[in-house]
């Protein structure tokens, strides 16, 4: 449900509603000027942004709407969910824009902004109890959503996987890709990983 729910909240709330739909949603980490991408990007799956769909998901996880509008549990449990956004601008604004989207499914949003200090405090964002996200570029050396990015008292909090997500298709592909210097080889990868 995470990725069906709340990526297309950020990334299509986001573009409709912060850069008036002149922006690209990305639905995998692939520039747009990669000679994979147009390959990529007809194979893989893409979760538009589509408020009623993720009210259905929603529903179907057992969350009702209340009179008040708020989505409950069935012991009457509020939804609620914490957003930490970075100090900047930019992201400030992109949270604002996340939060209204999960204030029209009936989600009580409240959005943490972290001081510059909190930010750069590695083991503070690695335990922020939030959603949490961060503007990249899409650059192959740039995606950091792989198992050894992890921030964990073991590794002293380095890396920069905050968050902790963890995939083991990612895991398994993206050496494969990294460790291919022919553009075509990697488009085969990333198609044998898009295939439906």
């Amino acid at each position: 449900m995470r990725i069906r729910w709340l990526r297309p909240q950020r990334d299509g709330g986001v573009v409709d509603g912060l850069y008036g739909g002149t922006a690209k949603v990305h639905h995998f980490w692939l520039a747009t000027d990669d000679q994979a991408f147009p390959a990529v990007d007809r194979t893989a799956s893409k979760y538009d942004y589509d408020v009623r769909r993720a009210a259905t998901l929603l529903q179907e996880a057992g969350w009702t709407r209340g009179a008040d509008g708020s989505l409950r549990d069935a012991s009457g449990e509020l939804l609620t969910m914490p957003l930490a956004a970075q100090f900047t601008d930019i992201e400030q604004k992109q949270a604002a824009v996340v939060v209204d989207n999960w204030k029209v499914l009936g989600v009580s949003p409240e959005m943490k902004v972290m001081a510059l200090a909190q930010q750069r405090d590695r083991e503070f964002r690695s335990k922020i109890p939030a959603v949490g996200f961060q503007n990249r570029t899409m650059r192959y050396d740039n995606m950091v959503w792989t198992s050894d990015q992890v921030t964990i008292a073991d590794n002293r909090w380095r890396g920069s996987n905050y968050t902790g997500y963890v995939n083991p298709v990612l895991d398994e592909l993206w050496p494969k890709v990294l460790g291919t210097p022919d553009a075509k080889e990697r488009e085969t990868i990333w198609l044998k990983r898009f295939a439906r």
